[in-house]
């Protein structure tokens, strides 16, 4: 062969594996190197007397694996039946669901519910106006806490104050009393 040939060749052929392998692949070893060797590992697995056993297991293995076998073995009556029995709970559920979805499909399919798209921008600015007066509503919230916090120190005060004048002034009795029983 033309060495241009072969260039040619072994360009293409370096083409592919980066195409292949990537840029995550190992540098070290070409595809070709790797698929000989697969190839060389298959062969003498093959050559194996041993290893045509597991391969005649693999053969029936796909063979239970596929799903069309399901058709091919007829499953009786009786096995049918028993399926239903234990899944009747989940039937039942999946019937009461679907009975539910009928009855309120008149509903679904009403007028109102399909004008819902135009109300948005409506909904839009109630949320708006909602979430202010959800703000405003702890702010007064704060504001009656502070207020009532304010109150109660007031008034704790006072009785404070009415306490110390109820003893000056059954002070003040007791000494009118001494006074006026000495005279």
């Amino acid at each position: 062969m033309d060495a241009s040939v072969l260039e040619k060749l072994e360009g293409r052929i370096a083409s592919l594996e980066r195409r292949v392998k990537g840029d995550l692949a190992d540098q070290d070893q070409s595809l070709v190197e790797r698929l000989t060797i697969i190839d060389r590992k298959i062969n003498s697995a093959i050559q194996d007397e041993d290893n045509l056993g597991i391969l005649k297991r693999t053969d029936a293995l796909h063979t239970l694996l596929d799903p069309s076998l399901e058709h091919n073995i007829g499953v009786d009556s009786c096995t049918k039946l028993a399926l239903v029995e234990a899944n009747m709970d989940r039937i039942e559920e999946a019937k009461q669901l679907l009975e539910q979805m009928e009855s309120s499909r008149k509903v679904l399919e009403s007028a109102h519910i399909k004008t819902v798209p135009t109300y948005s921008g409506k909904l839009a600015s109630l949320s708006e106006a909602q979430a202010e007066q959800v703000t405003q509503a702890e702010a007064l919230t704060r504001q009656t806490m502070n207020m009532f916090e304010t109150y109660n120190r007031m008034m704790s005060d006072i009785d404070r104050k009415f306490a110390v004048w109820d003893q000056r002034l059954a002070a003040a009795e007791e000494m009118l009393k001494a006074k006026e029983g000495a005279a």
